[in-house]
């Protein structure tokens, strides 16, 4: 995930109860919860996948990141991005 809208603790007093500190952040603690809710839709549209199957699909439907061939799993990229 790359420049990821979060809510975030802050050490200033926020303008009020409903005013949350926000920042902008990246890295596989951003993209984590994203690949993980397409992976939880893709199982319940196939209950009867299994762990790997789900990865597969997951894997062969990702988009190329910037930079990246389709297809090709990089350190930077994994798979892309998650389509």
């Amino acid at each position: 995930g790359v420049n990821i809208l979060s809510t975030a603790p802050t050490t200033a007093p926020a303008s009020g109860p409903d005013d949350p500190a926000f920042d902008v952040l990246s890295g596989t603690s951003m993209a984590t919860p994203h690949v993980t809710a397409v992976a939880a839709l893709v199982r319940a549209a196939h209950p009867d996948w299994d762990v790997r199957a789900v990865a597969r699909h997951l894997a062969s439907t990702a988009r190329a990141a910037s930079g990246q061939r389709q297809g090709r799993r990089t350190h930077a990229f994994g798979h892309g991005i998650v389509d």
